[in-house]
């Protein structure tokens, strides 16, 4: 959705209200959250599973 939201923007012309771009926002925040490790806690050790 946010690839598709871009090139609409970009090739179309298209105006992103504020709803799209507060979803953009979340979305790219989430992604962030996720793929940098934890600096935090306990999350060098390797689990006890």
């Amino acid at each position: 959705p946010l690839v598709a939201t871009l090139l609409g923007v970009l090739l179309l012309g298209e105006r992103l209200g504020a709803p799209a771009i507060t979803g953009a926002v979340l979305l790219l925040g989430g992604l962030v959250l996720v793929s940098v490790p934890a600096r935090w806690g306990r999350a060098d050790e390797p689990s006890r599973e």
